[in-house]
């Protein structure tokens, strides 16, 4: 039931991200030729390249929705969520090394999606416990500062993918 939306946001994102004939080229039609390189309303190689960036879009909005689903106490969906953030991440490195494909976008964009998807969220579940079981366990002096520890795991989330983002090897 969620494959459905998903494959027409797929479609929609692809159609907005094909090479465009340019403006000039619709007023005379002697120059509309769609033989030369960029004018190929979606091309096989545009499609191979984009695949993996894709994928990570999808990590990072599975990743985002895993979130809206913990702020209205959905903890279920949200485990759905992230397992299916999980599989686009796995699968986005796949497609990217069985097409050869690679962009220091798709790097940026790879990390940024896991730390979403696999810092934020996994520190937003932290937080939502400690606020159902907190102000039973701690005077409200305490957990007034101890019920945001749980972010730090987004912190060092955040610092473990910039070193690794900025690592050579």
């Amino acid at each position: 039931t969620c494959a459905l939306p998903i494959l027409k946001l797929t479609a929609f994102i692809l159609y907005f991200c094909r090479p465009k004939v340019s403006f000039l080229s619709i007023i005379n039609k002697n120059d509309l030729d769609l033989t030369h390189r960029g004018t190929l309303p979606l091309s096989l190689a545009t499609m191979k390249r984009h695949l993996p960036n894709m994928l990570t879009c999808l990590n990072l909005f599975f990743g985002c929705m895993a979130l809206v689903a913990l702020s209205r106490y959905h903890p279920l969906q949200a485990l759905y969520l992230v397992l299916a953030a999980a599989f686009c991440d796995v699968l986005d490195g796949a497609v990217a090394r069985a097409l050869n494909v690679s962009s220091p976008i798709g790097k940026q964009l790879d990390s940024l999606a896991d730390m979403v998807s696999f810092g934020l969220v996994p520190a937003f579940v932290l937080f939502r416990l400690l606020q159902v079981s907190g102000p039973a366990t701690f005077s409200p002096e305490i957990f007034r500062f101890i019920q945001f520890i749980p972010f730090s795991v987004a912190v060092f989330s955040a610092l473990r993918l910039a070193k690794f983002n900025i690592d050579e090897r």
